[in-house]
């Protein structure tokens, strides 16, 4: 699996992530923001945190509601959590795990479904560095949104995308779509062996930016009010099996 980047190390003086760009500024003119992930900076104690985050990916579960050829495959597993984030990134609520659900007109392929996932791990819930990523995504959020500094609703999934030469992995088999929700981001985890995988933007039927995300944190902010998204395909780029873990963050202002 790629490793984080150790170009540069972090100044102590910085926040436990620094991103050297704004993206909230550049998500709030354009509707979304591509960040590199070598313009993301952890501390130390918080790398380690990472590198146990994304050791959850191998715990994850068989994603039961994709179909592939009218039987049920297991190239997607995932697992889901939610999130209570104050604007402010301070006291944090896990709320648990509950029902996943999205209006039809969102997403044809599997709106209208109450799905059920597996939740979080407790080890992952409360990593350090997803409590600090959860703060940092939220501020950029925040920044984006045209309105009073609201809390945030927070969707949190992990999601493992698995592709062979035979059976290509889809981590959007629902095609462009918006997820009924107010802003959200990709963060990738890492990729192996894979080939594919770009993630596209859309604004009606007009292609604003292709971004292919390889290394870790390589990250897409997106205002789903706004734009729709797409992730292609993944296949092995060398025989075997392809794998491509994400990070995906949901975001809807508290009522």
């Amino acid at each position: 699996m790629t490793e984080l980047s150790t170009d540069v190390a972090p100044d102590p003086h910085q926040p436990p992530i620094y991103c050297e760009i704004d993206p909230g500024v550049e998500l709030r003119r354009r509707g979304y923001a591509v960040v590199p992930g070598v313009r993301i900076r952890l501390s130390p104690k918080l790398r380690d945190s990472f590198r146990r985050f994304a050791a959850t990916w191998d715990r994850l579960q068989p994603d039961s509601y994709v179909l592939t050829s009218q039987v049920r495959s297991a190239y997607r597993l995932r697992r889901y959590g939610h999130y209570l984030v104050p604007s402010s990134g301070t006291d944090i609520q896990v709320l648990g795990n509950r029902d996943y659900y999205q209006q039809k007109s969102a997403n044809p392929l599997f709106g209208g479904i109450r799905r059920q996932f597996a939740g979080l791990t407790r080890d992952a819930q409360r990593n350090p560095f997803l409590l600090a990523l959860l703060r940092h995504a939220t501020t950029q959020i925040t920044t984006a949104a045209d309105a009073p500094e609201p809390s945030w609703l927070v969707d949190v999934h992990q999601i493992r995308i698995l592709g062979t030469a035979d059976q290509p992995g889809a981590p959007a088999p629902e095609g462009p779509h918006q997820d009924g929700l107010e802003f959200i981001s990709v963060h990738l985890i890492a990729r192996d062996n894979a080939a594919g995988g770009r993630t596209s933007l859309y604004r009606g039927a007009e292609q604003l930016v292709t971004a292919e995300l390889t290394r870790p944190l390589d990250s897409v902010f997106v205002n789903d009010t706004q734009l729709s998204h797409y992730t292609e395909p993944i296949t092995p780029a060398a025989g075997g099996t392809a794998v491509r873990d994400a990070l995906l963050l949901g975001f809807r202002t508290a009522s």
